[in-house]
């Protein structure tokens, strides 16, 4: 192979490798500033419907997804938890299931109706709760990511 398209291969591999680098760079950066943090200043108001007691409900909020559940209160008064509807372990979306409980659909997790972890696993912490408010009638919900 002549000196001059040896050159050319060797500026060709470094061309090439720069591409490789800069796109590789571009992905990174793409993979950790996710959809959500897109979401980050905004509000917004979801209307509800009904809610029935001891029953999660799933709402969407730009690219987040937030569980609303209704539950009996002392004093004849309703509490309500509201939290992002994705668990901590692997930060998977979660799912209700049997026995007022709301599951990571990708792992073991599981936590109560208040957001808490059920058993005593270490490596998963209580729901993260956005900023939020209930329209007076409980007819909508303010929501502040």
């Amino acid at each position: 192979m002549s000196q001059s398209k040896r050159k050319k291969l060797h500026r060709l591999i470094r061309l090439f490798a720069l591409v490789t680098l800069i796109f590789l760079i571009y992905v990174l950066v793409d993979f950790s500033t996710t959809e959500n943090s897109r979401d980050e200043g905004r509000s917004y108001r979801i209307a509800l419907p009904s809610l029935a007691l001891n029953r999660a409900y799933f709402f969407k909020a730009g690219a987040r997804q937030i569980i609303i559940v209704r539950k009996a209160g002392s004093g004849g008064a309703d509490d309500y938890f509201v939290a992002y509807a994705i668990g901590t372990n692997l930060g998977c979306p979660l799912q209700e299931v049997e026995g007022f409980k709301l599951k990571e659909s990708c792992s073991s997790a599981q936590y109560d109706f208040n957001g808490q972890p059920v058993g005593r696993n270490p490596r998963f912490t209580a729901l993260h709760v956005p900023v939020y408010n209930f329209c007076d009638d409980f007819s909508c919900i303010n929501l502040r990511m």
